[in-house]
């Protein structure tokens, strides 16, 4: 997309003109400004503001604001207010107040306190969208729109009777038929046979055992179409009436289906706190969104120093973090870095967050690692403009779907984000530059497709990986790939179902081998497997053999698949064979890899003269 946003390299923060006011707004500019800050994002938590009574419409604090900050040669994000509705919208309709898993209502003057897919609440948001959208449509500084506020977030699956009544409806139009619904979920199991839609229950929080993960994981799905509707929805209203590009913020931890919310935005925006010793997390969010959209993307909020609020605050950032976040962003293909929040908060849940400017106007310690970012983008500013990332030639699949099997059916391990986390750390450590991608992502140019942890592997996704292995690519189903139906069921032909037949591979069984001793050897490497694994027949096409007194059998299998292959170890291995495994199959598909444990990151971007590789440390990074 050819918009001015993405010619250019934002340096911002967050700003609350409803908070501060115009008193201090000069005294603000100047700081912005002697800090090389020349972009803000407002209004996100401004309703009240801007609506005091219901149907009337006072923007003209944000237009003075707007303007002179334009004036100053600072650009504007404007925000839609959505996720803060006005006390008068909750006394008018208190049935539109969010309800969690245990039928707790929530109460007015926290975030997100709505159900998001209240009728009442959609209305209104749909009204002050509309007039935002009309009033600021022509106004000069405004170079993006942001739909809503970490939207789902701390907010998961609402459980009130809005809900109740159009998730029945839901299933209706998805299963057609109750009977489908019924042999789809095995409601046969523990006598949970429904005789009609409007039987179906809310799956709330039980006190006794724990109810069935299919009806648990349809109801996510549930949820997440409301809000990918309800992005969808503003995303519409704006585009009736300005011209700017429309992103949202998102984040890994957030209860939602991020490549469905990308679909309806311009370009990726999302939110990181994470500090030094999770940097390669921070690695893992840049390969993600610098992926998600064919557009540069941007680092909507972060800490200048550290993250906080009224129940803890995290630690402060080593000094030259920040500057190391921010190249990692910018060699990825990041058009924006934006730190929450500009001035800190003097009342309210965040006020011990970190901050450029103190609630008494002084620059905060945090200021220095802002002039550092300042210092590295005008520095990088003419390189990053005269090259272009380059997509390595490997990718590991991250799946928002994923996320919801691993929430209905714990089983004892960890959750999607932690164990995605391992995965990530496993092409880290074999040198192999990689993109992080979804399900909704073009697959076509990758030599190495790794594909860890999603149990319910879609016919979409399917069709792409076979795609990409029919003309000359591997594919390596990782632990627990392909083990669940759509209806987050055990398949009933076969540990990996149809998937089997295509593959030509044959299972003997899917068990739990936790605490049993097994002798299993990949290569020269031995080891012992643990946890549930898939065990196949043994044959030639098997990488790694697992004996055990048990039971006998191959762990790891190579199957030829057009010009390419199929590599299936659906086990919990450990991840020194992981590694192994990826190193080996990077070299057999002519994967680049570079051999350099201590490295954290490696970027390439193209230059008319020819390629420069960046490489990113801890806390310090350098040209090769």
């Amino acid at each position: 997309m050819k918009n001015s946003l993405f010619e250019n390299i934002f340096h911002g923060a967050a700003y609350y003109p409803e908070v501060t006011g115009l008193a201090v707004l000069d005294k603000n500019i100047a700081a912005m400004r002697d800090l090389g800050i020349n972009c803000v994002r407002m209004g996100e938590f401004a309703w009240s503001a801007m609506e005091k009574r219901e149907g009337t419409y006072d923007f003209s604090l944000f237009d003075e604001v707007i303007k002179r900050l334009y004036e100053n040669g600072i650009m504007t994000v404007l925000c839609t207010p959505t996720v803060t509705p006005p006390v008068w919208f909750t006394e008018k309709h208190p049935e539109s107040l969010y309800v969690d898993k245990r039928l707790h209502r929530a109460t007015h003057g926290d975030r997100e306190h709505v159900c998001i897919a209240n009728d009442d609440y959609r209305a209104c948001c749909d009204k002050i969208t509309e007039a935002m959208a009309k009033h600021f449509a022509k106004t000069k500084g405004i170079i993006a729109w942001q739909l809503h506020n970490e939207v789902n977030w701390p907010a998961r699956e609402c459980f009130c009777k809005s809900c109740k009544e159009k998730w029945h409806g839901y299933l209706r139009e998805k299963f057609g038929t109750v009977e489908r619904l019924n042999e789809a979920w095995g409601t046969a199991v523990w006598s949970n046979t429904y005789f009609s839609f409007d039987q179906v229950i809310q799956p709330v929080q039980t006190y006794l055992y724990a109810l069935s993960p299919s009806i648990v994981t349809e109801y996510a799905r549930f949820n997440q179409k409301n809000v990918t509707d309800f992005i969808g929805r503003q995303a519409a209203i704006l585009k009736r009436y300005v011209t700017q590009p429309i992103t949202t913020n998102l984040n890994r931890l957030f209860y939602i289906n991020q490549e469905n919310i990308a679909k309806h935005l311009d370009f990726v925006a999302y939110d990181q706190y994470i500090g030094q010793p999770s940097c390669r997390e921070m690695m893992l969010d840049c390969d993600l969104y610098g992926s998600m959209k064919d557009a540069p993307f941007f680092l909507m909020e972060t800490s200048c120093s550290y993250s906080g609020c009224i129940d803890g605050v995290g630690s402060y950032h080593k000094r030259g973090y920040v500057a190391a976040e921010a190249a990692a962003n910018l060699f990825r293909g990041a058009c924006g870095f934006s730190y929450w929040l500009f001035r800190q908060h003097y009342a309210g849940v965040e006020m011990p967050h970190g901050h450029l400017v103190n609630a008494f106007g002084k620059k905060s310690a945090g200021s220095v690692n802002v002039r550092e970012v300042s210092a590295l983008i005008r520095n990088l500013e003419g390189f990053l403009r005269e090259s272009e990332f380059v997509s390595p030639d490997c990718a590991i699949v991250y799946s928002s779907e994923a996320k919801i099997f691993y929430d209905s059916e714990k089983a004892g391990r960890k959750g999607y984000y932690d164990i995605f986390v391992e995965k990530y750390e496993q092409l880290v450590m074999a040198g192999i530059p990689r993109d992080v991608v979804t399900e909704e992502s073009d697959l076509s140019r990758y030599k190495l497709i790794y594909v860890p942890n999603i149990p319910y592997v879609s016919e979409k996704l399917w069709e792409k990986l076979k795609g990409t292995a029919e003309r000359g690519a591997t594919v390596i189903f990782g632990e627990d790939t392909g083990t669940r139906t759509e209806f987050h069921t055990l398949h009933r032909d076969g540990a990996l179902g149809r998937f089997e037949k295509e593959l030509g591979v044959t299972s003997k069984d899917y068990l739990n081998l936790q605490g049993t001793e097994t002798h299993c050897r990949y290569g020269e490497e031995s080891f012992s497997a643990e946890g549930f694994c898939v065990v196949f027949e043994e044959t030639q096409k098997c990488l790694c053999s697992l004996s055990s007194d048990y039971i006998v059998g191959s762990l790891i299998v190579k199957s030829p698949f057009g010009a390419g292959h199929f590599v299936t170890a659906s086990s919990r291995i450990p991840s020194s064979v992981c590694v192994r495994l990826l190193k080996d199959m990077a070299e057999q598909c002519g994967c680049e890899r570079y051999d350099m444990s201590e490295c954290m990151y490696a970027v390439k971007r193209k230059t008319k003269s020819g390629m420069a590789l960046y490489y990113q440390y801890f806390s310090y990074s350098f040209f090769v």
